[in-house]
């Protein structure tokens, strides 16, 4: 009996022993060219993004550079762009009322990138921006009670019932001042302006039209903890724009996809689709919108809160602990720049 006990476990060791190990081959999806881009009614710098597709834990902008990008007016001149930096292409433009343009760039392999022609729509104004200072109050796991300070803000518009339907989303860009310290007594401190990217994603999409009569609405856009970051001065640019409607209702597909509820019913992601043609074989994502476009910006100081907010890098002669070595070079500050917004005073 022992020896047939004993047989049967070499037997089933020796099966456990065949065992191998199969690796399933994964091929690494292609990299595709992601277009980003608008061309307002206002004179300013205009920006067109390229980049590529990349995996979806990678959060980083791969750019394509050395494109020749332009915005072509149906019948006339082609507006150039210059790339600025790896991938972000810049021009000093403007879209007229009553013309139409459109995207036309050339890769570096030769593909050429083409929108649809698209006129101006009529703007909307912004007409102010409101700032509430809250305060919430709860109690944590460890029974410990937590107050948080936040700002909400809400933009409102205030104008006559318009002649056509408007496709409106609103858009928002923050900056804020970051002084350095005094570190070496041969380098002098200089000043940042960081440029926030981790804004809560919320596409803020509004149709309106002439049937609603006059139109007065307020729209949430932000909000944000109160932290270092308002110690000096903090700016809100808030962007109104008013979109042809095949490229609103991009938009709305897109705030469709992040809005999943995880049901049969929701749409799938290859659904989204891309308003970029190209004479190549690759499909290209993406998105190229003529726009009316009207700005509001609100600038929020250290003594418009009701208690004192420490600055990033401290108070005069008392700098902050742990010390942060941001404070010598303020362009470590991830989206850092010395460059001043064109908008602040």
């Amino acid at each position: 009996m022992k020896l047939k006990y004993h047989l049967m476990v070499l037997m089933l060791l020796s099966m456990c022993g065949c065992i191998e190990q199969i690796e399933f081959p994964i091929e690494e999806s292609k990299s595709l060219v992601v277009v980003d881009g608008t061309f307002s009614d206002l004179d300013e710098i205009q920006e067109i993004k390229l980049s590529f597709t990349v995996d979806v834990n990678l959060q980083i902008f791969k750019p394509v550079s050395g494109a020749d990008v332009r915005v072509e007016e149906e019948g006339g001149e082609l507006i150039q762009f210059t790339e600025a930096q790896g991938g972000v292409y810049k021009t000093q433009s403007r879209a007229e009322v009553g013309k139409k343009y459109r995207l036309n760039a050339i890769l570096p392999d030769g593909a050429k990138l083409t929108s649809r022609f698209q006129g101006v729509k009529p703007s909307f104004p912004v007409n102010s921006v409101s700032i509430v200072d809250t305060v919430a109050n709860f109690i944590n796991e460890s029974g410990k009670r937590i107050t948080l300070r936040s700002i909400e803000c809400f933009a409102q518009s205030e104008a006559p019932a318009p002649s056509e339907s408007l496709f409106l989303r609103y858009d928002l860009e923050t900056v804020w001042f970051l002084s350095e310290i005094v570190c070496s007594p041969f380098v002098p401190p200089k000043s940042c302006y960081v440029y926030d990217k981790d804004i809560a994603f919320d596409l803020n999409l509004i149709e309106v039209s002439p049937e609603q009569g006059n139109l007065d609405f307020e729209t949430f856009i932000f909000r944000r903890n109160i932290d270092e970051a308002f110690g000096e001065v903090f700016s809100l640019k808030v962007d109104l724009l008013s979109y042809n409607e095949e490229e609103f209702r991009y938009w709305e597909t897109l705030q469709s996809l992040f809005e999943q509820s995880g049901n049969i019913t929701d749409i799938l992601p290859a659904r989204l689709p891309s308003l970029i043609e190209t004479d190549g074989d690759e499909e290209v994502f993406g998105y190229f919108a003529v726009v009316g476009k009207s700005s509001y910006v609100q600038l929020i100081r250290n003594a418009d809160f009701a208690t004192f907010v420490n600055p990033y890098c401290g108070a005069a002669g008392f700098p902050p602990f742990p010390f942060n070595r941001t404070c010598c070079n303020c362009l470590m500050e991830p989206g850092a720049s010395i460059e001043k917004p064109d908008y602040w005073p």
